[in-house]
């Protein structure tokens, strides 16, 4: 019996039992359990449970789990080891997803990341994953666009680095690049809307985490799409799921009402040189009295009347109450060997501008399994149809800049109701704009989306260490747009603003297809020495196909449809195709787990470079040093982590479509004056010309070199923790459209025509000052310096990124990207203000000057949370100070007489202080005497140079507010839930801004989320939101 006994012995013998969270009891699928000391292993099942057999000369089991600190077991003569295992906080901190996917310890990289995990990025419940990041992250500028529904947001990394290509960070999800374009009208100055970008689509429930990789390094495997940093998201996956199948539900309701209202003047109302007008857009009339007037015009031998007296709240009442309301359900679990994670979402928003809206519905389906003993899968598909109704923008008939210019005393709500013969187009009372309520009836802009993003992955264990993974994604949509402008034909004082009527549409799409091929072996090659090596193989499409037709004369305002035209429509089409196919590898060797220097390199060849020279190299190298383990300074000192990083990459980007030759294009003869464009075809006439672009085969890649240092240090078993960063990126061989002689019969050539620089210092500081069994208190504060410069142009030309002619933005020598050029005062050597002799008014300067930059000099963020038993309580503050932006809307108030400086003096006549006259034509100056009169105190405020409209970006927000409690175990048992957590939240609820900005919020743009920011053009104003959410598990 003995005999048999040890033949058993020497065959193995088999161990069982069930792995547990020691906190919740639960059991946890996919533990790995290994015999110590061999490649002998198996995992448990969805129960938690599992079998191994232990080779003979084996007496030790260890339990390993992302998240939990590993655990061993001596096995002696036991058959049955049950084992709980804890979580290892500092593992989950440490534990990142980095470029193409990979799952890396966040101690070995040698760059800088931040993550954000699903808790913080949800809190506030925000639609836009990309404003959920607001105030979170050191290091990345995000910008919200605009205040109506669906609005865009700009995403942008340690400063722009290309002058004319996209600076926003790369959006990849689960490994695959997406789209995160915004495509506008063409015209934002006339005709703008906000329909959003592509993020947008992503619904912030389905995301795990966010992890933010800043610098070139951290992204140089992407090549040439690294260069603006890169957004890495995982979606959730069903992966860590404690049950065979567990259903949540989101429910969230916001309501939101205007931020920042323009500051009015209530002391004047409608009128001109102090006089009563009816028919004026103005507030230059008398001060107000109380008595009861006549207003409007007089219809059909009738004529209204009210008090004149200022009406504090006329531009508010135009305003509704928006509203968001959130539903996500979803379902997720594991089997053994296998995760699953599905969801439906609806995200249904009403704009504060009445009749604009916003929907997006998306269905999510996500898994993965083990297939044979080597083979793995994992597959994930999203669905997206979004659209809505939204407000133009800009200085045509928006309904902002109808609004902005109403005198002080129209009852703006009592124009509301169109049928009323005193606020149709005939009847309006004035002539100089248009009703509000008719623009929102009768220019509409709607769009409608469908989008598919999602990838398969296959792997298969060649060997132990040795695995291939192919990976293919996809990202396509439709987007189709249709805008209308009703016919306006009328007799009287409202004919002016007649008009034919307009009906377009617009169809885009885009699809982009990413193929990866990676092979990656790690190994131990001596007890002090590892090492990890990835080789891929990597292909890039990207197709585009626009369509756009408009007619520019309708037949009637009944039926919105390219058949309804008077004449020939004008129709226009775009395809573009541009393909990048890439190698890459990298080599990460470390040393006695303390130290780890990573190679990279990747060679592109692109589709919109010259044909014969169209590949280019982009290396890395970065090194981490983790000094607490080196030096044992956990076990002796208050440092409980230290790592020292350092690094430097080249990457960038390739050229646009079509740069290398010149291109035929439709012919088109402009005078400058909208409208009156004369467009092929022609009366059924084609006809084509050479792009006044002369096109480069000899471009070269935009490149951006960059190094980086930085240390992440924590103490006091993470009560204090910091991360500092200085780095310094130069981008050269940028790619430009340089402006030449028209005499050549061109206007410009594409040329690698300058270099941007970027340096700057991140900072992170954050811990936990305390924390016991009940109370939690988390803090961390950023802060961000980024110092931007345009080191050289190509023979010192100056390049307009557009915006006024009068206050442009602009790229030149020694000043930072996007710096102001604008009309400004004339000014004597002492920098007084040159007034005329006769009237007393200001002077404009001959030549425009300088006047600031959009980049902030510093930015920060602060996130407290406070955690007691069930209840959390968090805020986050944001800040941007420093940078200029210019704002119509000042320069509409003061045209219009509604801004409260046009009260300066009380309108009596007045000497401009500090102005000076000029003596003849001498050059020599003497103090001005000369007041300013009510006949022209209209022309001075109406007719100040461009540059004093623009003003202090800075701002400090009361980003987000949330307030969550998750019901206790001892009342949820008693019902068929698994949690119950119902909260509170705010977003952007409170705005501080400099004195001198008594008009808008800063952070606002009416030009989209591209390179041309800081204009305040009549856009629909920022919100900010109150609401309440719910959330239930199954």
């Amino acid at each position: 019996m003995f005999t048999l006994f040890q033949q058993a012995f020497a065959q193995g013998r088999t161990v069982s039992g069930n792995v547990t969270d020691q906190a919740s009891g639960q059991a946890l699928p996919g533990v790995a359990v290994i015999v110590q000391g061999t490649t002998v292993g198996t995992s448990t099942n969805v129960d938690g449970a599992y079998t191994i057999t232990v080779p003979e000369g084996r007496n030790t089991l260890e339990f390993r789990y992302l998240g939990y600190e590993t655990v061993t077991r001596t096995i002696g003569n036991a058959t049955t080891i049950n084992v709980t295992m804890s979580t290892d906080a500092q593992q989950l901190q440490e534990v990142v997803v980095t470029a193409l996917g990979r799952e890396e310890e966040e101690r070995t990289l040698g760059y800088a990341t931040q993550q954000v995990g699903a808790e913080q990025l949800t809190q506030g419940r925000e639609r836009s994953v990309a404003n959920a990041l607001q105030g979170k992250v050191a290091g990345v500028n995000i910008q919200s666009q605009g205040g109506g529904p669906g609005a865009s947001t700009r995403v942008v990394i340690r400063g722009a680095k290309s002058i004319i290509q996209g600076n926003q960070a790369l959006f990849v999800i689960d490994g695959i690049p997406v789209d995160n374009s915004s495509a506008g009208t063409g015209d934002n100055l006339n005709n703008g809307v906000d329909v959003g970008n592509r993020a947008n689509d992503i619904n912030p429930d389905d995301i795990e985490s966010i992890n933010i990789l800043k610098g070139p390094a951290a992204a140089a495997l992407y090549g040439s799409r690294a260069a603006n940093g890169v957004i890495m998201i995982t979606t959730k996956s069903g992966r860590g799921a404690t049950k065979k199948a567990e259903m949540s539900y989101v429910s969230s309701y916001t309501v939101e009402d205007v931020l920042r209202y323009p500051e009015f003047q209530n002391r004047y109302g409608q009128g001109f040189f102090g006089s009563p007008d009816l028919l004026e857009n103005t507030s230059w009339g008398p001060v107000f009295t109380g008595e009861v007037r006549p207003w409007g015009q007089i219809i059909n031998g009738q004529q209204r009347y009210k008090p004149y007296v200022a009406l504090e709240d006329n531009i508010k009442e135009f305003f509704d109450y928006g509203s968001t309301w959130i539903n996500t359900v979803s379902l997720s679990g594991a089997a053994e060997n296998a995760t699953y994670y599905a969801s439906y979402s609806n995200t249904s928003q009403n704009g504060i501008v009445p009749t604009t809206d916003y929907s997006r519905n998306s269905l999510a389906l996500k898994g993965s399994t083990k297939l044979l003993n080597k083979f793995n899968s994992s597959a994930s598909i999203t669905y997206t149809k979004s659209g809505g109704d939204f407000a133009l923008t800009g200085q045509g008939n928006s309904p902002f800049n109808q609004l902005i210019q109403t005198p002080r005393d129209i009852p703006v709500r009592e124009l509301e109701d169109l049928s009323n013969p005193f606020n149709d187009e005939a009847g309006f009372y004035s002539p100089y704009t248009v009703n509000p309520y008719w623009t929102l009836a009768n220019q509409t802009f709607e769009n409608d989306v469908d989008r598919l993003f999602g990838n398969i992955t296959i792997g298969y264990d060649i060997i132990e260490n040795l695995t291939v993974t192919y990976r293919i994604g996809t990202d396509f949509y439709n987007d189709r747009r249709k805008q209308f402008t009703a016919i306006r034909d009328v007799e009287g004082q409202n004919e002016a603003n007649n008009d034919d009527g307009m009906y377009s549409e617009t169809q885009l799409y885009y699809r982009e297809i990413n193929s990866d091929l990676m092979l990656t072996y790690s190994r131990d090659l001596t007890e002090q020495l590892d090492l990890e090596v990835l080789l891929g193989h990597n292909i890039n499409q990207r197709r585009s196909d626009n369509l756009f037709a408009q007619a520019d004369a309708l037949a009637n305002n009944q039926f919105k449809s390219l058949s309804n035209i008077v004449g020939t429509p004008l129709a226009s089409s775009f395809r573009s195709v541009r393909r990048l196919v890439g190698l890459y590898g990298s080599a990460k060797l470390g040393f006695r787990d303390f130290l780890w220097l990573e190679l990279t390199g990747r060679n592109d060849w692109s589709s919109t470079l010259p044909l014969d020279d169209n590949r280019f190299f982009y290396p890395s190298v970065n090194l981490a040093f983790d000094a607490a383990t080196a030096f044992g300074l956990a076990d002796n000192s208050p440092i409980n982590f230290a790592k020292i990083r350092a690094n430097y990459a080249e990457v960038g980007n390739d050229a646009p479509e079509y740069y290398t030759r010149s291109v035929f294009v439709s012919g088109n003869i402009a005078d400058g004056f909208a409208g009156t464009d004369l467009n092929f075809p022609f009366a059924g006439i084609p006809g084509f010309e050479v792009s006044n672009v002369i096109g480069n085969n000899l471009l070269k890649p935009e490149k951006t070199n960059s190094w980086e240092i930085g240390a992440d240090v924590r103490l006091f078993q993470e009560r204090l923790r910091f991360d500092a960063a200085y780095y310094d990126s130069k981008s050269v061989d940028q790619i430009i459209p340089v402006p030449i002689s028209f005499a050549t019969g061109f206007g410009s050539a594409n040329l690698n025509a300058a270099t941007v620089r970027n340096k700057g210092v991140e900072l992170l500081v954050g811990g936990i000052p305390f924390e016991n069994n009940d109370l939690t208190w988390d803090i961390s504060v950023n802060y961000t310096k980024n110092k931007n410069e345009v080191e050289e142009v190509f023979g010192g030309n100056e390049i307009s990124l557009g915006g006024l002619s009068s206050a442009a933005l602009v790229i030149t020598e020694g000043r930072p990207y996007g710096t102001f050029k604008a009309e400004d005062f004339l000014r004597d050597p002492q920098g007084r203000i040159v007034v005329n002799a006769s009237t007393g008014r200001p002077r404009t300067a001959d030549e425009q000057t300088y006047q600031g930059t959009i980049q902030p000099d510093w930015s920060g963020g602060l996130v407290n949370t406070l955690t007691y038993k069930g209840l959390r309580f968090s805020f986050v503050f944001d800040t941007r100070q420093g940078g200029k932006m210019y704002s119509r809307t000042r320069s509409t108030q003061r045209f219009a007489g509604t801004a409260p400086e046009t009260l300066y003096n009380d309108r009596q006549p007045y000497i401009i202080p500090n102005s000076v006259v000029e003596i003849g034509n001498t050059g020599e100056y003497e103090e001005n005497t000369v007041p300013l009169t009510n006949d022209n105190l209209y022309s001075y405020w109406g007719n100040l140079p461009e540059g004093s409209n623009i003003i202090d970006a800075s701002f400090t927000k009361l980003r987000e507010v949330s307030l969550s409690y998750k019901l206790p175990e001892s009342i949820v048992e008693k019902t068929f839930f698994g949690n119950i957590e119902v909260g509170v939240s705010g977003r952007n609820l409170i705005l501080w801004t400099p004195d001198e900005n008594t008009y808008i919020d800063p952070e606002m743009n009416s030009f989209g989320n591209g390179n041309l920011q800081g204009y305040d053009f009549s856009s629909t104003p920022s919100t900010r939101s109150w609401g309440a959410n719910i959330r239930v598990t199954f």
